[in-house]
């Protein structure tokens, strides 16, 4: 049932994340039924939690995880306050893939470009 727009109440709000950006909560009351609560994360922080959880759950050194990592690296790895973050962590996955020389090139590539990025930024005076 679709409630006329005057018995449904909307409440917004933005929470600051630091880096990350901002995340948005917004509820939505209706007469006789359980809020409705929806958030949006930022990409970064949703990747960073998901690899918070991997960690948590399946250990540092698992697949999953060691994905999930490499995800939040590259995600990260968008943002100029977060690119040295971003090239430690996929340093780190290459310490953890020596025994995949194939991975370790694509991550080794990876952290050559971020830290070209790093070095223009650090031009630009960001």
């Amino acid at each position: 049932m679709r409630w006329p727009r005057w018995l449904r109440r909307r409440s917004s709000e933005s929470v600051r994340l630091g880096d990350y950006g901002d995340a948005y909560v917004s509820v939505t009351k209706r007469p006789g039924d359980s809020p409705q609560v929806e958030i949006e994360l930022p990409e970064a922080y949703a990747r960073l939690v998901e690899f918070q959880v991997k960690t948590d759950d399946l250990g540092p050194l698992h697949d999953e995880t060691l994905l999930a990592a490499h995800r939040y690296a590259t995600t990260i790895g968008r943002i100029p306050a977060k690119r040295p973050d971003a090239i430690a962590l996929l340093e780190w996955l290459v310490d953890m893939q020596l025994d995949r020389p194939h991975v370790v090139r694509k991550l080794r590539q990876q952290i050559a470009d971020l830290e070209q990025l790093r070095y223009r930024d650090l031009l630009n005076g960001l």
